[in-house]
């Protein structure tokens, strides 16, 4: 082998003032350039580089020499390099030139960039992810994006079914059951949505969600509503069903034909048709926000878990 043969083995040192032939150089994993043996670590060569980045190959502070570790074990081989008198995990210099793995890239480094997506060699300009069109990300990508497809049409699959829920016709049998409702917080949504009488003052207004009779065409319906606290049970009552549209024969002498109105503070109790609203309040049988229902009959109580 001639001298020039021999001459284009090596790799001359990066550092300026060297520029030392070396036949097993040492490549920088944080500035990438080459170096000699007395330059190989980033505290020799001054690397600018070294700082600025997370140090994945770490230098001992005993032996001085760079560590060929992963991220998640760093810890752990560090130690096992110290417990080996410095002898494991030492980075062996590189004398072989990777091929960059991107399609009709061809270029050829002494240290390539591994990707831990794709599990494949690239150049220092395709080492990014999005450099190479890393397929994995890509696969990543489209299954995020699917999974939240997928979230998004479970959302609106269930929303669906509880707005069905809502507006389906039951019978008093199969009615669900639920809590009583909080009047405070009744009150805080009726008054957004509470149809009334306009010519009501602002501060004589009270408020109440009506349900209306079972087995008719509003019993899965519900309205917010609000009143004169100076009317009595039985005009409240005649402006509920009259509002709500349901048949009013309470002028009749059919009891069973009759409405009434039924609180849901006093247990689904019978209202009295005279008494005023503002004293059943003060008097704490009712609440201002709380639910009253309307039911026909002449019955003494209803059972509050059939409407709501």
């Amino acid at each position: 082998m001639d001298k020039d043969s021999l001459m284009s083995i090596g790799v001359h040192c990066a550092v300026e003032n060297c520029n030392k032939l070396d036949f097993l150089p040492f490549q920088c994993s944080a500035c990438h350039f080459v170096y000699c043996l007395d330059h190989r670590l980033p505290t020799s060569h001054n690397c600018t580089k070294w700082s600025s980045i997370d140090k994945y190959l770490p230098v001992c502070n005993i032996c001085q020499n760079i560590l060929k570790v992963d991220e998640e074990h760093q810890l752990e081989i560090y130690k096992k390099h110290l417990e080996s008198k410095c002898q494991l995990y030492v980075a062996q210099p590189v004398n072989t030139k990777i091929k960059c793995d991107f399609e009709n890239c061809g270029v050829e480094e002494l240290l390539a960039t591994f990707c831990r997506k794709c599990h494949k060699n690239y150049c220092l300009k395709h080492r990014h992810p999005i450099d190479h069109k890393c397929t994995q990300v890509e696969k990543e990508k489209i299954e995020a994006d699917l999974k939240k497809q997928e979230i998004k049409n479970l959302i609106q699959n269930n929303f669906k079914n509880s707005t069905a829920s809502t507006h389906k016709t039951t019978t008093p049998a199969i009615k669900k059951k639920g809590k009583k409702l909080n009047p405070k917080i009744e009150l805080i949504k009726m008054k957004a949505k509470a149809k009334g009488d306009a010519g009501i003052p602002m501060k004589c207004r009270k408020y109440f969600r009506i349900y209306y009779p079972l087995n008719s065409k509003n019993e899965s319906e519900n309205l917010p509503l609000y009143f004169n606290e100076s009317w009595s049970i039985g005009r409240i009552l005649d402006k509920a069903a009259d509002i709500g549209k349901i048949v009013n024969k309470n002028n009749s002498n059919v009891r069973e034909e009759k409405l009434n109105l039924y609180g849901t503070t006093n247990n689904g109790n019978r209202l009295p048709m005279s008494d005023n609203l503002l004293d059943l309040i003060n008097s704490k049988v009712i609440q201002d926000g709380e639910s009253l229902i309307l039911e026909r009959g002449d019955m003494d109580s209803v059972d509050i878990a059939n409407y709501f």
